[in-house]
């Protein structure tokens, strides 16, 4: 799946370069995004696993390999409420468009 199908968010800023050109060497752009949740009338996908390898794929100018997380694998399960998911994957920083680096709060 191409990743401008999708409106991105993330709450990782933090990258380590290592891991990135690690990525970049081994070609792994494989990415995995949770379920849709809408935001502000939006609808959006979390990163869960794949910061580095997306970082990668931008760097490379490749598309990155895109999966869609099950409601398990994403640990949406039993979660209802958008706050309690978005907390339940927070990271380092305020959530932000991916594709723009803007926030989304």
């Amino acid at each position: 799946m191409n990743a401008s199908e999708y409106k991105l968010i993330s709450s990782q800023r933090y990258l380590d370069s290592a891991k990135v050109a690690e990525k970049q060497a081994d070609q792994d752009y494989d990415v995995v995004i949770g379920q849709a949740i809408e935001i502000d009338g939006h609808e959006c996908h979390i990163v869960i696993d794949g910061h580095h390898s997306l970082a990668a794929a931008a760097l490379d100018g490749v598309v990155p390999n895109i999966r869609i997380a099950t409601e398990t694998e994403s640990d949406r399960e039993g979660i209802d409420d958008l706050d309690d998911y978005l907390e339940s994957h927070w990271m380092d920083s305020d959530w932000y468009y991916i594709a723009d680096g803007s926030l989304v709060f």
